[in-house]
């Protein structure tokens, strides 16, 4: 049975799911375009299950590779992390009303929520501009590399789960709603530029 890459039949034939996935990045790469989703007899393959080693042999599996364009696929990824940095600001604005309220219990589980947001936001910067091959070390924003960056916010977010492990509420939603705050409007710009350099490229 051969492997279809978006519904075509996939110019070689590997025997293996890692070549199959390797023989569809070579044959994307001067397209620009990556695999994303991957589908074994019908099962959609995420994570750990790539790298299960019962699922190697492709002898009489139903193999089918959709691909996306990798530009496109960054860009995207770059507007829901605006996204979230707007949420990210909401719950943080809300965490600091219950800890002044005190509410810790509810405000501190919006704190993790927000730390949850931030991670994932620093992840995505990351994982794009990997993607689509930018060099952080030679983008900056504000007058720091983008790496600068991350460093910074997670310093920030050291700094607020020592402050969550001693108790300090107060200190805490003061963080949230003054520091807090300028660290959405930064990685804002952050994510622009990133989000600009790869639209340049």
């Amino acid at each position: 049975m051969p492997v279809l890459l978006d519904d075509q039949p996939l110019a070689s034939s590997p025997d293996k799911l890692v070549d199959a996935l390797e023989a569809a990045r070579q044959q994307l790469g001067p397209t620009g375009r990556i695999v994303v989703e991957v589908q074994l007899d019908g099962q959609h393959l995420t994570g750990e299950d790539l790298d299960d080693p019962a699922r190697q042999s492709l002898d009489g599996r139903d193999l089918r590779l959709y691909s996306a364009d990798a530009t496109t696929l960054a860009l995207t990824t770059l507007d829901q992390v605006r996204d979230r940095l707007s949420e990210a600001r909401t719950l943080q604005a809300e965490a600091a009303d219950l800890l002044r309220q005190d509410q810790a219990q509810d405000g501190l589980r919006k704190v993790g929520s927000a730390i949850e947001v931030w991670l994932q936001v620093q992840q995505a910067a990351s994982q794009t501009a990997g993607l689509c091959n930018v060099d952080l070390d030679s983008l900056q924003h504000d007058g720091k590399t983008i790496p600068d960056s991350v460093h910074d916010l997670l310093e920030q977010l050291r700094e607020l789960k020592g402050m969550i492990e001693a108790g300090d509420t107060v200190g805490l939603a003061d963080a949230l709603l003054y520091e807090w705050d300028g660290s959405v409007d930064r990685w804002t710009g952050v994510i622009d530029a990133v989000a600009n350099r790869i639209q340049s490229q």
